[in-house]
């Protein structure tokens, strides 16, 4: 991520500290810890909305984005094993002005987009608190497949025709969703 002048919210989640933020943090989750991992998409996002007002959405699989311009980038590293943890690094753009030449047609912030200064820490805390009550509500019912739902609820490229570039070769086709891994399920074209 690129900060300029601390206009980035960068949030890191943990459940053992109680909801406070740190800057790496580790979040136990149960098995099933791939697709709890997708909260934190579907966190940023109600917290936009609450707060900013805004319709955004995801892009599978870890960026959300207001009308094709990257608003925040996710990244979730798991570690898997006899204890099950997950990383979450939030970079929110909140207050930029600019960005530099390199990504300035393609990444946006919610001041660009709204004309308006926000205060980070609502954004921290709002998306500390929806993770939370989304990790809660999932690891304890052990509806682990609900939170797919509402990230596909918000993923806006299910349903389209799209193109997948991998280093060998690209796809293209109908995003069709997710499974219950998070891979994403393309019905390609041919």
């Amino acid at each position: 991520w690129i900060d300029v002048d601390g206009d980035t919210a960068t949030v890191g989640i943990t459940d053992y500290a109680q909801g406070q933020l740190g800057d790496i943090v580790f979040v136990e989750v149960p098995d099933e810890g791939k697709s709890l991992a997708k909260g934190d998409d579907a966190a940023v996002v109600e917290s936009v909305k609450k707060i900013a007002k805004l319709d955004v959405k995801i892009k599978w699989p870890n960026d959300v984005h207001y009308r094709g311009k990257k608003l925040c980038g996710i990244l979730t590293e798991g570690i898997f094993g006899k204890e099950n943890q997950v990383i979450v690094g939030i970079g929110l753009n909140v207050n930029q002005n600019s960005f530099p030449d390199e990504i300035k047609k393609t990444a946006t912030s919610l001041k660009i987009i709204s004309k308006k200064i926000f205060k980070r820490k609502s954004f921290l805390d709002q998306i500390s608190e929806n993770f939370f009550a989304l990790h809660k509500k999932f690891s304890n019912d052990g509806k682990h497949d609900g939170i797919l739902k509402i990230w596909e609820k918000y993923c806006d490229t299910i349903g389209r025709e799209i193109k997948v570039s991998t280093k060998t070769r690209t796809f293209k086709g109908k995003d069709i969703g997710v499974d219950s891994d998070c891979s994403l399920l393309l019905k390609l074209n041919d």
